[in-house]
């Protein structure tokens, strides 16, 4: 009996023995995918054996590309397991399988697929246009080659049918942004313009959306013209001017005057030319003799010639206080002329005056002088008028009021 009992504590000190099997293998899912590489990953249980493992995979079901085999690990629980797998091909579908082997035998897992990502395409931002003139203007754009070599072009034209493009540039092969700036030349003045960036890499043709913008007017000259060489005092004279070139309408043109004795130049009025390059200022109601020139508002701007204009004396004329042998010529004169006479005039001839008598102007008020004449009453009618010449220094021309007609003497 002692004999039995002791076998059968040996028994119970004997350390039990596990039943030896092949690893449990699950194949994962893919995980950080890219272009050229995925991450292969699953979970290895090595049933309490030193287990190895590695991956497999293929674009086809020969699984002939095989990760290293991964060292030995043993333990009672899964283990997760992960392979960086590198040199893939863009935009490719892989086969993979994950397996494991120990003492007791291999397994291969489930067979998954992975579809690489395709490559980055270049990647355009910031696209503005800048230094815009009647026929250029420049294209700018921030353009990422993203690891690929890259050229690119501008095209561009007065639709986004575009028509004109820019030779191709190379642009590197950089991961950062690249700002570029691309010249656009050959445009039409004062025209609604479009421009697209194409970049092209072996990832494919990245093309931007349109960018409208509208060159510059295009003005060569301005022309001045007014309606007449002189009016008289407190007439107006109806100013006129014309811009050439292309794209005239909406045009801005100032108008400057400076008066006697020209010493600067005011602006005076504003306007906008039509399409044919027109620009009406209206009428400018004068005292004195004045010079004219119109000046676009443009960059750079045109500045017409200067047209003077003179402005005569307004001489008014009545006749009163007659007798048998003379009668009373008198009038006012604008503007008051401090200095100058009057002179009284004789017709003796078709356009042809004789002085008769000559007086000093007399002062009246701040805006009018006068003068007074006795004319003769001759044996026959006569036409009489009076001339006014200012000694003003040019600001004003000789005036001359209307004529009358005196009945001869009476006897």
């Amino acid at each position: 009996m002692r004999r039995i009992c002791l076998a059968i504590l040996l028994l119970a000190l004997l350390p039990a023995t596990a039943s030896a099997a092949p690893p449990a293998v699950t194949t994962g899912a893919a995980e950080s995918v890219d272009p050229t590489a995925v991450t292969l990953t699953g979970t290895v249980d090595p049933n309490g054996e030193p287990t190895t493992y590695y991956f497999q995979y293929a674009t086809d079901a020969s699984f002939s590309v095989k990760t290293p085999v991964a060292p030995a690990f043993v333990g009672p629980d899964p283990v997760t397991v992960r392979v960086r797998v590198t040199g893939l091909a863009p935009a490719t579908a892989y086969n993979y399988q994950l397996v494991a082997s120990n003492a007791s035998g291999s397994q291969t897992g489930a067979t998954r697929t992975v579809t690489t990502d395709p490559l980055p395409r270049p990647s355009l931002s910031t696209l503005r246009t800048t230094a815009i003139t009647a026929t250029t203007a420049v294209a700018n754009v921030t353009i990422s080659p993203r690891g690929l070599a890259t050229t690119y072009h501008v095209e561009y034209g007065t639709s986004t049918s575009y028509g004109s493009r820019t030779p191709e540039q190379p642009l590197g092969t950089g991961i950062t942004g690249v700002s570029v700036a691309v010249p656009l030349s050959g445009l039409l003045p004062y025209r609604r313009q479009y421009w697209r960036v194409v970049a092209t890499s072996p990832a494919g043709t990245t093309r931007s959306g349109a960018v409208p913008f509208t060159t510059q007017r295009a003005p060569t000259a301005a022309q001045l013209t007014l309606d007449r060489p002189r009016v008289i005092w407190g007439q107006a004279v109806l100013v006129t001017a014309r811009v050439l070139g292309e794209g005239l309408a909406g045009i801005g043109v100032t108008l400057q005057e400076s008066s006697f004795p020209f010493l600067s130049w005011t602006e005076v009025a504003r306007a906008s030319a039509d399409s044919t390059g027109r620009v009406n200022f209206g009428e400018r109601t004068l005292g004195v003799a004045t010079r004219f020139r119109a000046v676009t508002r443009t960059t750079p701007a045109l500045t017409s010639s200067e047209l003077g204009i003179g402005v005569r004396a307004r001489v008014g004329l009545s006749v009163s206080r007659t007798t048998r042998r003379s009668v009373r010529v008198s009038g006012s004169v604008y503007p008051a002329l401090a200095a100058g006479r009057a002179s009284l005039q004789r017709r003796i001839g078709f356009g042809r005056w004789k002085p008769v008598e000559r007086a000093a102007l007399l002062p009246r008020d701040a805006s009018r002088s006068a003068y007074r004449f006795t004319a003769p009453r001759l044996r026959r009618a006569v036409r009489y008028r009076v001339a006014v010449v200012p000694n003003d220094g040019g600001a004003h021309l000789t005036g001359y009021s209307r004529s009358v007609t005196v009945a001869r003497a009476r006897r």
